[in-house]
């Protein structure tokens, strides 16, 4: 797979990698190549002592299973990419020839034994989730609810839900994916920017920030987890659907997504085999034994979640990297700062959780089944790289190794654990209301989540009474707090519920009792509210206090700004507190937090330590680029009345906070927002006067933003604005920043200037804003999109690899994404029309291999 990084941060590394090998680990030197049969396969496969593997499912019912879900009763529905890598040239990969299949073990031996084929003639289908009695199915750009009207296994209903579920002309690894549903009733999707509801069939969605690339998982709470191929893990400190929008992209959201800790050598990987067949070459394996160094194909990661494998395992971080035939299991610790903490559990032994000696061993996917066990979904693919990313080196060994060979197969695996039975069959569909609310606080996250799902689905309000005694009367936390939020999902939480349940014992359900109310703060008096908000600023859960300022951030009223002011006080230097204030915190209220911290104790004093130090400055860039993103003229004021009132090192710091925010190198504010005073506040007047050289000139390098009566520039626009598209070509610009947004984004970031690698060293890919590349040469950005772009770059090394996406896409594909990057961001290159890249393409049609920088002429402005 293509070693793609998220638009966040990646994982914070506890040590230096580069340790010591596990000491029991031994790699195999000739694997297995040829393709197994499953028996044969299962041999190949490496599982700690007390574990053991049980085949449900394989080839010739199954090809290409890319994912699993179960329905209600305990079938499972598998998607199955059949187009996926036929031959190394990816011939037919867009024919319909996917399917859904449905499976069922009818004498409980756990293997599957009645099959039927739910819904065929697809298109590169990805993700299903169960809802009610249907299925939902993604299938780009469609998102479909199907359902079997007649009990045949076969869908006889398929009705389109949406319509831009990821564009199909993108690439395989790049669209939407990993339907979950959520503990707060909506169903969340990897590497897509909606989450969805579906009540009575008809679908509901709304926007959220973009993370991910392939595989989401959950736990208990609903806190999110995702993963891109180079990073194992990812978490927010905030939930996706608080963060602000910010269209100017004046606050990078980097930080708030490294929630994730590897702890010791945690982005070390251990496979089994000598793995030769790496995208980038020989120099992502080990020069001792040949094996795959780091994570390159992260996905399908799981909360395990289930009852029958052991208390230990319980809670436990997996994650698949079909590259190095492996799945990773990780021990998990929450911090009081919102971190995530990630420990190999065999990083000391055996190195990892499952391995294989099998080259075909493909792990894509994992899941919680109803029977309480670990299902492991293995591809059992040759190839496992998508076309376009196939280097000369990985197609030479693809060749050697004979995995082009091997298409038209694929396995479901259950993990057992000696000494356990796995559950009974659930039953669920055909369950009264009562038994699932029972089902609620069931061991089995599973059960938990479906009974959950078909309550809020069906609208299954006759359960309100026993719902609202078990949220606050059920013994166990879990229960209580699926309760709650079953009660929200069917409008029936009630203010007396809500507040008791903001006094429960266990602080993941305060933290609900506080997000279920925001139901309750948009009424018209939600006074009542905010005096039972006040008792929890004196929480010792920091969730609890974290969640508080998202909240009362997300309602927006005055009466919160001092609620959040006191959960501040409590401890600015929690992470988690800080970054619920930066990603939700009204922006208007911003510059009054930063007058508090300034005068906190903790930053106060001639002696401050310098974690101290490092945190109020991350405080100040927040709410200064906060602040004037809100773009609130009274707010805006005030900030300007702190800076005025500063010593000269905070006074300059936060002129040039404000400089770099609003104003690019090339001094075109292509964002910039107009603040338009009353009057000319005194604070200008103010820093005007200063004697410091560098403080008048930082503030002349943004006097151009602010405006008011009597300035003879009062009510202009912008001189640097860029120069309004035509609707045609404004049409081409749209477009590309869709396809920027599926595509780029992985490894240029959403602001193009290019993500760190996993080793916190390096940027995955050259920056594009003010790039002369990008403005001054159209062939050459033509040509690198045709080909692809291979070496360094003056002088630097980047980690992502520039694919030649425009082989795979057609004339208008490559003219769209080339206008948006060179007309954003402070670009001023001209529109790239498709007649440009026909005639480009042409030019160099013999071409096979990526560009490199020598080889390219960058300087031709007539081209601009």
């Amino acid at each position: 797979m293509r070693a793609f990084w998220n638009v966040f941060s990646p994982i914070v590394l506890a040590a230096v990698m580069g340790q010591a090998a596990p000491p029991s680990r031994v790699v195999e030197k000739t694997p297995a190549l040829n393709p197994l049969s499953p028996e044969e396969a299962m041999k190949h496969i490496k599982l700690p002592a007390g574990y053991r593997l049980e085949l449900v499912l394989s080839e010739p019912q199954i090809r290409e299973p890319v994912a699993i879900a179960w329905d209600g009763n305990g079938r499972m529905f598998v998607a199955e990419m059949r187009g996926y890598m036929q031959d190394i040239n990816g011939t037919g990969a867009q024919d319909p020839v996917g399917r859904i299949s449905l499976h069922e073990d009818t004498d409980g031996d756990g293997r599957m034994d009645r099959h039927s084929v739910y819904l065929d003639g697809l298109v590169e289908p990805r993700t299903i989730l169960p809802v009610d009695d249907g299925l939902l199915v993604g299938e780009p750009p469609d998102l479909w609810y199907c359902r079997d009207l007649d009990g045949d296994g076969i869908a006889d209903t398929r009705k389109k839900v949406f319509d831009r579920f990821s564009m199909r002309s993108s690439n395989v690894e790049h669209k939407a994916n990993g339907l979950l549903w959520g503990i707060d009733n909506w169903i969340h999707v990897s590497q897509h920017g909606r989450r969805y509801q579906l009540i009575n069939r008809e679908l509901q969605s709304e926007g959220v920030v973009v993370v991910g690339q392939w595989g989401l998982t959950r736990n208990d709470e609903g806190r999110l987890l995702f993963s891109t191929n180079g990073t194992p893990a990812i978490a927010l400190f905030v939930p996706p659907r608080y963060h602000q929008p910010d269209p100017r992209r004046q606050i990078r959201r980097g930080p708030m997504a490294a929630a994730i800790r590897g702890m010791g050598n945690y982005q070390s990987v251990w496979p089994s085999m000598v793995t030769p067949d790496l995208q980038s070459g020989p120099g992502m394996a080990r020069s001792e034994d040949g094996t795959l160094k780091t994570f390159t194909s992260a996905c399908g990661q799981l909360v395990f979640r289930g009852d029958r494998l052991g208390g230990e395992i319980k809670g436990d971080y997996l994650v698949c990297e079909p590259v190095g035939r492996l799945i990773r299991r990780s021990a998990v610790r929450y911090a009081d700062s919102g971190h995530i903490e990630l420990t190999n559990r065999y990083e000391k032994s055996s190195g990892e959780f499952i391995s294989s000696t099998d080259g075909n061993f493909r792990p894509v996917n994992l899941s919680t089944g109803p029977d309480g066990c670990l299902y492991i979904v293995d591809m059992y693919h040759g190839i496992i790289q998508e076309r376009v990313y196939i280097t000369d080196y990985l197609r030479g060994e693809i060749l050697k190794a004979g995995y082009d060979k091997n298409v038209g197969r694929g396995r479901i695996y259950r993990v057992v654990r000696e000494g356990f039975s796995p559950g009974p069959p659930p039953e669920l569909l055909s369950a009264t209301p009562a038994r699932l609310v029972e089902s609620l606080a069931h061991p089995n996250g599973w059960w938990r989540d479906t009974a959950q799902s078909l309550l809020v689905t069906r609208r299954e309000v006759s359960t309100t009474s026993a719902l609202r005694k078990m949220a606050i009367d059920h013994q166990d936390a879990l229960g209580r707090l699926h309760a709650l939020w079953t009660l929200d999902g069917l409008e029936q939480l009630d203010k007396e519920t809500n507040f008791i349940a903001l006094a429960d014992r266990d602080p993941q359900v305060r933290a609900a009792a506080i997000r279920t109310m925001e139901r309750l703060l948009q009424s018209e008096d939600p006074s009542a509210c905010y005096q039972s908000l006040k008792t929890l600023s004196d929480d010792p859960d920091y969730s609890v206090l974290a969640q508080v300022i998202l909240t009362v951030g997300k309602t927006n009223h005055d009466e919160g700004k001092d609620l959040i002011s006191k959960c501040i006080s409590r401890d600015p230097m929690n992470e988690r507190i800080l970054n619920a204030v930066a990603a939700a915190s009204p922006r208007r209220f911003l510059a009054d937090f930063l007058s508090l911290l300034f005068d906190h104790p903790v930053f106060h004093g001639d002696l401050i330590e310098e974690k101290a130090v490092a945190q109020l400055e991350q405080w100040q860039r927040y709410c200064v680029t906060g602040t004037i993103s809100g773009g609130d003229p009274l707010s805006v004021e005030k900030l300007l009345d702190l800076i005025a009132q500063a010593e000269v090192p905070r006074a300059l710091s936060m002129l040039k906070t404000i400089a770099s925010t609003i104003v690019s190198p090339g001094r075109k504010p292509a964002r910039a927002k107009m603040i338009k005073f009353a009057a000319k506040p005194v604070s200008l007047t103010s820093l005007e006067q200063r004697n410091e050289p560098a403080i008048r000139e930082q503030l002349q390098a943004i006097s151009f933003m602010f405006s008011w009566p009597g300035l003879t520039t009062f009510g202009r626009k912008f001189a640097h604005q860029p120069t309004p598209l035509s609707e045609e070509y404004q049409l081409l610009f749209d477009r590309g920043q869709a396809i920027y947004r599926e595509l780029c984004t992985t490894c240029h970031g959403p602001d193009g200037r290019g993500l760190i690698s996993p080793d916190g060293k390096n940027l995955l890919a050259p920056p594009l804003p003010e790039s002369p590349r990008l403005e001054e040469n159209r062939e050459a950005a033509i040509q690198i999109m045709l080909h692809g772009l291979a070496g360094e770059l003056d002088g630097k090394t980047y980690e992502g690899l520039m694919a030649p996406f425009g082989a795979t896409n057609d004339d208008e594909w490559v003219a769209s994404i080339l206008t948006f990057v060179r007309h954003e961001w402070g670009n001023s290159g001209s529109v790239v029309l498709p007649s440009h890249v026909a005639a480009t393409r042409k030019k160099f049609q013999n071409r096979t291999h990526p560009w490199n920088q020598k080889e390219l002429n960058w300087k031709l402005p007539q081209d601009k």
